[in-house]
């Protein structure tokens, strides 16, 4: 039964992350999905933060958004105008001031959420053309599974909580993000972003705790999934490469670029300069 619980979850959960649904009937396999251009994000925030945040971004937006066609596959170049623009949205909604040169300030959001899904319902939807995932709301919060004229039914939720601590130079110069996802207090998420301008030169490092599912739960080795990369005017140089603790997670105000680059094993690369790009997984 817990297994039937489990695949009922993963084929939910892998609908709404592909967006699509499939015929179980069909045995020829969809078509992939043409990639999209994703231009860099630009700071929509107002306030002294978001000024800063514009200035530190600005010298780079030109030069991202001409290579953004060629980076299809390769969002590495968004990942900073991603969650710095972020750090702007929440300190204006926070109504954040600079103390002691620095923004300090944690943003977070939580909830108590519950769902129920059945067998019957995931085979509708995934013979159904629409792309919605079905939303079957309980308030019951424990889980639970049951059995009815060959019906299998899944329940469950709790406290989510996700939080976003920031410790930022007031001009920008340099900061940090570290992000955490918890459901009743187990950690779903981990993700730590730092980042340091020197002279015309944008460095940042990304790290996300690498997931598993396994039927019904997530599991971790520990492993972090760590993305470097250096931004100048007309440049744009990154990799991807795993790393297996928290502690192996560069900052990028005392990381040396370069020697990072040439020393770990990646896993994907970009590298764009002028009008040369490339990108390799």
């Amino acid at each position: 039964m817990k297994k039937a619980m489990g695949y009922v979850i993963l084929m939910i959960l892998a609908l709404i992350l592909a967006g699509c649904s499939a015929s179980p009937d069909t045995a020829a396999p969809l078509p992939s999905p043409t990639p999209q251009i994703v231009p860099p994000p630009v700071v929509q925030a107002q306030g002294a933060f978001a000024d800063a945040a514009r200035a530190l971004l600005d010298p780079y937006q030109h030069y991202l958004d001409q290579i953004a066609e060629q980076c299809k596959n390769n969002l590495s170049y968004t990942i900073p105008g991603d969650i710095i623009s972020k750090m702007a949205r929440d300190a204006q909604e926070m109504n954040v001031i600079a103390a002691n040169g620095r923004y300090q300030f944690t943003w977070r959001q939580s909830g108590r959420h519950s769902y129920m899904l059945t067998g019957l319902s995931v085979q509708e939807e995934l013979s159904a053309s629409a792309t919605q995932a079905p939303a079957i709301l309980s308030e019951d919060y424990n889980p639970m599974e049951d059995q009815a004229m060959g019906d299998f039914v899944a329940a469950g939720g709790g406290n989510f909580d996700r939080s976003y601590a920031y410790d930022v130079a007031e001009d920008l110069s340099s900061g940090s993000a570290e992000i955490t996802n918890t459901l009743n207090d187990e950690i779903t998420g981990h993700e730590f972003f730092s980042f340091c301008r020197l002279g015309d030169s944008l460095y940042f490092s990304y790290g996300a705790l690498e997931l598993t599912a396994n039927l019904d739960e997530l599991t971790s080795d520990g492993s972090y999934l760590v993305t470097i990369g250096k931004f100048e005017k007309n440049s744009v140089e990154t990799a991807d490469y795993l790393v297996y603790s928290r502690s192996d997670i560069p900052n990028a105000s005392v990381m040396d670029f370069e020697k990072l680059l040439s020393s770990v094993t990646s896993l994907a690369r970009l590298s764009a300069n002028g009008n040369r790009v490339s990108v390799s997984d």
